[in-house]
């Protein structure tokens, strides 16, 4: 589905230039910084590019933390960046979602009690691991809540544009890449054009993006130059980027329905899942004696090649683990519908199913 023949010439576009070759400038191309800030609705000198959404978070680290410091995040979360910042020195604190996002009634008690956070992290569209998308209404909230105490919201949203059937709500206008705003958003081009690209952004504050642009130079110099023009030669082209984007989550819609209709046949009354509104990911709920990380059925699982993603990997040290808010006998895991084709996921909830079956009986 990725578009290789796009961007195999884009590269060889690029490297017409000589330019292409020289350094970066620490801020991202131009012209690409201008593509970024149009498509996003913010102004240029609150973009700067960076090595993928990993280089956004790290980037964001580097901008509001130290060691010692302690950063708020929704529980579960992607692991990755908390590894990244517990290796950095910097302490991780869970608080939980609601049906609309992160808690933001619990995150302001805990802020209103004097607790002292370097950042609140969030996912705020179709969240790694649960899908789940934060309403308006929160955003709002949250970044007011947030600016009222002085803490910065980095927002990582690499999953945005694969809306399936409505647009996520924006955080409010008047704070996304403005002066003084605590908002910082990362963005990528890694779910739609390619991991491989290893291309993203970060919009904040432009003071902030200026600080950022100058350490940054102690640590990776910025990116590619011959991607990002590679990038400015596809995405000057918007009427194709638009139906590249349009195709993509169509697939992704349809394979969605497909893994869900799959698993709810296959473990009917063994599973509760939502349905998903975008993104890569279905997030399930699994009956206590279908764990997939305790060893009898992990050996099960293996036996019939099925390696589900066990929901504990998502969950902070000090979370909530294994337990959601109607009752303490559920466990998670996380399904993928991005790269396997409809028959493998039919084919995975059927032996999913099969071993579902088999323990049923006997571990109950």
């Amino acid at each position: 589905m990725l578009p290789y023949a796009r961007i195999g010439a884009a590269f060889a576009d690029a490297l017409r230039s000589h330019e292409s070759l020289t350094y970066p400038s620490p801020y991202g191309l131009r012209p690409l910084r201008e593509i970024i800030a149009r498509r996003r609705g913010v102004p240029v000198e609150s973009v700067i590019v960076t090595n993928g959404a990993m280089g956004g978070i790290f980037l964001s680290m580097m901008a509001v933390a130290d060691p010692g410091d302690v950063v708020l995040a929704e529980d579960p979360s992607f692991p990755q960046w908390a590894g990244t910042f517990r290796r950095f020195g910097v302490h991780v604190e869970g608080v939980g979602l609601a049906d609309e996002g992160i808690d933001v009634d619990e995150v302001e008690r805990r802020l209103a009690a004097g607790r002292r956070y370097a950042a609140i992290y969030t996912i705020p569209d179709f969240q790694n691991p649960t899908g789940r998308v934060s309403s308006g209404r929160v955003k709002r909230r949250l970044v007011e809540v947030a600016g009222r105490y002085g803490v910065p919201v980095i927002a990582d949203n690499p999953y945005r544009e694969l809306w399936f059937s409505r647009e996520p709500a924006e955080f409010p206008q008047e704070a996304r890449g403005a002066s003084g705003s605590p908002l910082l958003e990362i963005g990528s081009f890694s779910k739609w054009l390619g991991p491989g690209l290893r291309v993203g952004w970060l919009i904040a504050d432009p003071a902030l993006v200026s600080r950022i642009a100058e350490y940054r130079l102690a640590v990776d110099g910025g990116v590619s130059a011959v991607t990002q023009a590679a990038l400015v030669s596809m995405l000057s082209d918007e009427r194709w980027v638009d139906d590249l984007l349009a195709h993509e989550r169509r697939v992704y819609a349809g394979k969605a329905t497909v893994l869900m209709d799959a698993l709810e046949d296959r473990l009917y009354g063994d599973i509760d899942v939502v349905r998903p509104q975008g993104g890569y990911f279905l997030w399930a709920r699994l009956p206590r004696w279908l764990r997939v990380e305790d060893d009898a059925v992990a050996r099960e699982l293996a036996a019939e090649g099925v390696n589900p993603l066990g929901g504990e990997a998502f969950f902070l040290a000090g979370g909530v683990r294994g337990r959601s808010c109607s009752g303490v006998h559920a466990a998670y895991a996380r399904f993928s519908f991005a790269h396997a084709s409809r028959d493998d996921l039919v084919e995975g909830a059927a032996r999913l199913g099969s071993v579902a079956r088999r323990l049923r009986p006997t571990l109950i």
